[in-house]
């Protein structure tokens, strides 16, 4: 009886290390990146815009609440809105990607700017962005530069 009394404890025990050591998954471990590419800002070229397909393979939602990139002196989530008759950019606070969803950052929608660039940006070249989520974990994202 005894026997068996130890392997229910251990079995329970296992299942908790193994429900715990799920539960601290980071969310940087939970979303997956397809296509990602730069393209740059036609106004000015002093700027560029970061787009990707971002999957979340998460039950729950998760945040990107900012990027950063070497390539620029500032990294900004952007989305673009119509005020007045004028399409514009605007800066979010964050990125919300649905539980078990894709969010696409595309032209016209949310996207990541890159502000001041710190020297031109070359087609075909690559470019590294940190994206960093709500609960502080990050993810490296290596895009290429197209036109």
């Amino acid at each position: 009886m005894k026997k068996v009394s130890i392997v229910a404890s251990l079995l329970f025990l296992s299942a908790v290390c193994i429900g715990n050591a799920h539960a601290a998954t980071l969310d940087s471990q939970r979303v997956a990146v397809k296509t990602p590419e730069v393209r740059l800002y036609r106004v000015g070229g002093h700027s560029a815009e970061a787009f990707m397909e971002l999957q979340n393979n998460s039950k729950r939602p998760i945040s990107i609440i900012a990027a950063t990139s070497s390539v620029d002196h500032e990294t900004q989530l952007h989305k673009t809105v119509v005020e007045h008759g004028k399409v514009t950019m605007v800066q979010i606070k964050q990125i919300e990607l649905p539980a078990k969803k894709d969010e696409d950052l595309k032209f016209g929608g949310v996207h990541i700017m890159l502000m001041n660039l710190k020297q031109p940006l070359q087609v075909n070249s690559p470019v590294s962005i940190t994206l960093v989520f709500a609960d502080g974990s990050n993810l490296k994202v290596n895009a290429k530069v197209v036109n």
